[in-house]
């Protein structure tokens, strides 16, 4: 009994810590459609169509800038990310409470920023100066800053929440209003390093480039949401 007691206790704790795991991750909504296949599904089950309609105001949190709004909301291990043009927020998502905010300064101000995308330790988003952020999740320090450029060497803009995969970052460009050579990339998620790149539009010696009228300038390609990981 005294060989096999200690076994027990340390396998209900390992069981205990797995299924508390499980469930904190089934609470979690990581990323722009929750997972890198953008299901957009949710596994818990609380809400229901029987008493959804007593859903009640807990908390909220007036932000302190004027801009506009149309970041997904992240959540992960009962913290609340979201992003405007310039600022990443985190709030405890039980009172509202502001829990760190970074700033990424840009002239003339952000624009439209859809989001992050969590990973371990780490908060990813980009902006539309074209650099890719990665922060620590708990007090908000910068990582690692990269800046993404188009086909043609000029800064690229990002608008879209970034996908992150199997040590991976994955974010699309955009700005087809101004013809822009608009790109997907793939960044090391530890470092930043951008490991390729891949033109949405074929320019220059790419296969398919030849197919555009001669004498016309060439672009487009806008990635306005994130993508999917097949």
């Amino acid at each position: 009994m005294r060989t096999t007691t200690p076994f027990l206790l340390t396998f209900l704790l390992v069981f205990g810590l797995q299924e508390a795991r499980a469930q904190n991750a089934a609470a979690d909504w990581p990323m722009y459609a929750r997972d890198p296949a953008s299901t957009g599904f949710s596994p818990l089950s609380e809400i229901t169509p029987k008493n959804v309609t007593g859903l009640k105001q807990t908390c909220s949190y007036a932000l302190p800038e004027m801009t506009t709004f149309e970041s997904s909301l992240v959540v992960v291990n009962g913290t609340l990310y979201f992003t405007t043009g310039e600022y990443t927020y985190a709030l405890d998502a039980s009172n509202c409470m502001l829990r760190w905010r970074a700033r990424h300064q840009m002239q003339g101000g952000g624009g439209a920023a859809r989001g992050v995308a969590i990973e371990g330790n780490r908060v990813f988003r980009g902006f539309r100066d074209g650099t890719m952020v990665a922060y620590d999740i708990k007090p908000g320090d910068e990582i690692w800053s990269t800046k993404l450029t188009e086909t043609d060497g000029r800064p690229a803009t990002i608008a879209a929440s970034p996908v992150v995969w199997n040590g991976m970052v994955f974010i699309g460009t955009s700005g087809a209003e101004r013809a822009c050579g608009c790109i997907v990339a793939g960044l090391n998620a530890e470092s930043g390093r951008v490991m390729w790149t891949f033109a949405l539009v074929p320019t220059g010696d790419a296969p398919g480039a030849e197919t555009w009228p001669k004498g016309v300038h060439v672009g487009g390609g806008s990635v306005w949401t994130s993508l999917t990981v097949d």
